[in-house]
């Protein structure tokens, strides 16, 4: 079931408990690959970010089975914690009284996507050294021992990301190139049940990532090198 803008703003009023009236506008938001995301704005420095979670009966991974009902601890935790620029979750519905679904709704923070601000090459670098620190603190909080051999899964692990990382993970080397290559496995392996899933229908893709990752792991099996 795909939510419509005027039942984005039903939802979006009964976390705010206020009438949206006098200039608000709710339309789809333009990103985000799992929920469906709404902007909520008055036009007066006002503005909010509704997220409506998938149905339950949605083929999906099994992490992210109600996945959004962890989010207000993360981002709390993150906000106390850190200095990582995320939101407080303003308000959030996972009682399913109001739709079959879970919702929740945010400020909506000032910014643009990375790959749409235009930066020049120095303004690149100094994002990624801040991307790197904010990476940090969260790997912090997550795991303070270092085992995270797979950051670079992203792409974006340039030398001024690992500047702001302030540590150079060794992921090349004994069990932390174990660790990366079976996390890139895992990587490939879920992109299997994405493909044959509603947000892609793409049967031959799942069977591309399938031989990849049969292709893989043969090839550890046979020469004992954790190389994907």
């Amino acid at each position: 079931m795909t939510v419509a803008p005027e039942q984005a703003a039903a939802l979006s009023e009964y976390l705010l408990s206020r009438k949206l009236v006098g200039g608000w506008q709710c339309k789809p938001f333009g990103a985000g690959r799992f929920s469906e995301t709404f902007a909520i704005d008055n036009g007066n420095n006002e503005r909010y970010v509704l997220r409506v979670a998938p149905s339950d009966s949605l083929l999906q991974l099994f992490y992210k089975r109600r996945m959004m009902r962890r989010e207000p601890a993360i981002h709390q935790r993150l906000r106390s914690e850190t200095n990582v620029p995320v939101p407080e979750i303003t308000a959030y519905d996972f009682s399913r009284r109001q739709i079959d679904r879970d919702y929740l709704i945010m400020p909506c923070l000032d910014g643009e996507p990375l790959s749409a601000a235009g930066l020049d090459s120095a303004g690149q670098r100094r994002a990624l050294r801040e991307w790197g620190d904010y990476v940090a603190q969260i790997h912090d909080l997550a795991d303070p021992h270092d085992r995270y051999g797979y950051a670079e899964y992203c792409g974006v692990t340039q030398p001024a990301f690992w500047e702001g990382y302030g540590r150079k993970v060794d992921n090349r080397h004994e069990a932390a190139a174990v660790r990366r290559f079976f996390y890139l496995l895992y990587e490939h392996q879920k992109y299997i049940v994405i493909s044959m899933s509603a947000l892609r229908k793409d049967p031959r893709g799942a069977q591309r990532y399938a031989t990849e990752c049969w292709n893989a792991m043969e090839s550890f099996r046979d020469s004992g090198q954790p190389v994907f």
